[in-house]
Order: C-alpha cells, then structure tokens, then sequence
C-alpha cells in the first residue's frame, strides 16, 4: 500500500506539471479539462486537475451545447485506466503505467443534456470511476439513473474457458485454438451467450510479444511475450453480436492475427461490419517479363569462396537493415 501511495504522488506531481506546463487549463466556456487517476478511501476514482475541479472527486464537468472540448487524462497510480464519453462514442486510449497521458477531442449535441463518463476498463466504474459531462442547463441525473452498458447485463454465473496459442503458419501470424471444440484450428470462432464471463488464456508459442483485444466488449489484455509465457483476461459478455478479436500490436492484425467473436444470437444491429476477416488482403504478384540482355550476370560457383582469414585482431562490422 505504501509503494501504491508513492506511485500515486508520482503520478498526482506529474499531472500538476503537466498542468502547469501548459497553461491555465479552460474549464466551462473554455476547451478543455484535465483528470487525473487515484485511490479515494478505497475507491478507484478520477480527480480534477486545474482551476475549478482541483483536487475535486470524480467531478462534473460543464460545456454550452455545440461546444468542442478537449478532455486530458493523466495515469495517476499506474493501472491501466481511459475515459469513456458513451453517448458521443469518444474515447481515449487506454494507459498503463504511471505519468502516461491521452486526450479525446469531440463536440458536445447542442442542446441540454447531461452525459455520463466512466473508465471503460472492466470493473472500474463500479468501483467508482464514472462522472457527468453537464451540457447547458442540463443537471445530473440520480447515481441509480446512470446507464453503462458493461454493468447493465445480468450475468449467467456461467464461466466460458478459451485457450489461445500464438503462432506463425505459412507466413503469417495467427491464433491457434488449445482444447476442446477449437484445438487446432487457426484464429478460431470464440462463442458465449449474453452473461456469461469467458476466461481467456493467451500463450505465447514463437516468443513474439502479442495480446488479446475485443473492443466492443471492452477486452484490452496484457501483453505476453516468451515462449511457454501466458496471460489471463476475464470480461462478461455484455452485449449480441459478431465481433473481431486481434492482437494489436502494430502490424500483427494485418499479419493475419484475427477472428470472429459471436456473443449470444451473432446479430445485433450494426454488428455485421464489426468483424471485417481474419485473412489479410491477397497480394498481387506480377509476372516477371523477359530477360534483359543488358543485365550484369552474378551467377557464381557456389565452391568459388575465399580462403580462411585465420586469427586477427577482433573487428567491429556494423550492417544496417531498413524492415518494410
């Protein structure tokens, strides 16, 4: 608990930096707010950084209709938190590791209207991580009032075991399936009903650094490299549809690292574009035109070679390869 306390000064000194750096920070009327994360008599929360929400717990924040604000985020323990504004579906990315920042730019409906925010992270808004954004004269509605789709299901008490090994098949990264109905299949379809909670277990078997995401279902895992290393990443399956799971590391996706998560029926509106294929796009190879009769020819037989070097003093030899 002290190291926790230490990490949260650190992170709560480098938001008043950041703050401080920047300017006066503009609150109502202005163009943006700054929150930073903590612990609050227990609770997981958000703190106002700046001018009128200084120090303030999960605060309410104020905007006219049709204003555009800027809302910063800032680490403040180091668990991995974002901020979430549903009913304008703008959010940041998600951050891990005290200090870090994100911020989400959006303009809010030109009208009155009060507008929930809460860290998406699964489990966090319950603990206490969930505010109001209040447009004009709007004001905020009873706690019990609030609506955030990741709670608002009941759950089955049924638990949905998956295992995932990664992989690297005929050139391409991929998912392999470990037991049951998915064992061996690649990037295989993953299904649960509404309710239900899936325990996922991610192992890494070529070494690759990798994780799991799901965004509609609010899934961001850890990541795992090594091989034989594994991860866990448990979520409530809190809404129908056909969705994409990948790895989101750069470049993993389109390698080939994705597959179809089907929640309950498979269908819900707007679900049928969320998953777009787990193949990358073909490539198209030309074929090769004639010989140039002008061309250097560097064939060379594979005995010519040059003698041994024998013993010498050791060298440096630098080779700089540029990836593509």
């Amino acid at each position: 608990m002290r190291k926790l306390s230490y990490l949260v000064l650190i992170g709560l000194g480098l938001a008043s930096l950041l703050v401080a750096c920047s300017g006066n920070v503009q609150n109502a009327g202005g163009n943006g707010y700054v929150l930073t994360t903590g612990l609050k008599d227990g609770k997981l929360v958000f703190i106002g950084v700046g001018n009128t929400i200084a120090d303030v717990v999960d605060p309410v924040l104020k905007a006219q209709p049709g204003e555009t604000l800027t809302i910063t985020l800032i680490n403040g323990e180091g668990a991995e938190h974002d901020i979430f504004f549903p009913d304008l579906d703008a959010k940041t990315e998600r951050l891990l590791g005290a200090g870090r920042s994100a911020k989400v730019t959006f303009t809010v409906p030109n009208r009155d209207v009060a507008l929930v925010y809460y860290d998406s992270v699964p489990g966090h808004a319950d603990a206490g991580m969930k505010g109001y954004l209040l447009v004009g004269n709007a004001t905020a509605p009873e706690e019990e009032t609030i609506s955030m789709p990741m709670s608002s299901v009941k759950e089955t008490g049924v638990t949905v075991p998956y295992t995932l090994e990664t992989s690297l098949q005929d050139g391409r990264m991929v998912y392999i399936g470990k037991g049951g109905d998915i064992d061996g299949k690649l990037n295989p379809d993953l299904k649960a009903n509404l309710g239900d909670k899936v325990k996922l277990t991610l192992i890494s078997g070529e070494g690759a650094e990798h994780n799991f995401v799901l965004d509609e279902l609010g899934v961001n895992s850890q990541h795992v490299s090594g091989k034989g290393n594994s991860i866990e990443a448990e979520f409530i399956v809190s809404q129908e549809g056909t969705f994409a799971y990948y790895c989101s590391l750069p470049g993993h996706r389109q390698a080939g690292m994705e597959g179809q998560f089907i929640a309950g029926s498979g269908s819900a509106a707007g679900s049928s574009t969320s998953y777009t294929g787990g193949s990358p796009a073909p490539t198209v190879v030309e074929a090769a035109g004639p010989a140039d009769p002008n061309a250097v020819d560097i064939v060379r037989d594979p005995t010519d070679i040059p003698a041994p070097i024998g013993n010498r003093a050791a060298t440096n030899l630098r080779v700089d390869l540029e990836t593509e």
